[in-house]
């Protein structure tokens, strides 16, 4: 199928990928998607494919699984929005939180709206009032999440699961959002609990 032949992304299909249940080909593809639209030299995609077997199909507590939302051109993979569940540790005590990671839409789809409905899709349980926020990190794409609804947080991250420094931010992008922007949230260091996503 010629990759420019999804004229309308508003009808696009979204098909919900449950981590535990994902086929090797699909979590090739979203691996070749991440692959080409955070390309880093010094990590090949078959070290990517291992890195997301690890974090996404291992010991999860049950109903907590990663879920990939795709949207497809044929067999391929063009846009995927990964949702997880966390527990974090706040000075208010614990909270469950959506998280939001490995947005990507491929370079040829892009500019269709693809990636704002496979985050829509991913923050439906946010919507439907399953979790009282999604916490993500981003970077070039801050504008977007605010136009969306999201908002920036000021908070100190760490990872208290970490042996070797525990006090270390485990995000990497430049800013932490929540989803809604309004959603109440607390103040002080927030303690992720395992690492970033």
């Amino acid at each position: 199928m010629n990759p420019m032949s999804m004229s309308d992304p508003t009808t696009a299909e979204i098909e919900v990928l449950p981590a535990r249940e994902m086929s090797e080909a699909d979590l090739r593809g979203i691996c070749e998607l991440h692959h080409e639209a955070f390309f880093r030299a010094e990590r090949s995609l078959a070290q990517r494919i291992e890195i997301a077997r690890g974090r996404w199909l291992g010991d999860f507590p049950e109903g907590s699984h990663p879920r990939a939302h795709v949207v497809r051109d044929g067999d391929r993979i063009v846009a995927v929005a990964i949702a997880l569940v966390r527990t974090l540790e706040t000075e208010a005590g614990p909270m469950t939180v959506l998280g939001l990671s490995g947005v990507a839409t491929a370079a040829t789809h892009r500019g269709q709206g693809l990636g704002q409905r496979v985050i829509g899709a991913a923050w439906r349980p946010v919507d439907e009032r399953a979790y009282p926020l999604c916490l993500f990190q981003t970077g070039k794409a801050r504008g977007l999440y605010e136009r969306l609804g999201a908002r920036v947080v000021g908070n100190r991250f760490v990872d208290s699961t970490n042996t070797q420094d525990p006090q270390a931010n485990p995000f990497t992008d430049e800013v932490a959002m929540i989803y809604p922007g309004d959603a109440d949230w607390p103040d002080g260091m927030i303690d992720l609990r395992g690492p970033g996503y």
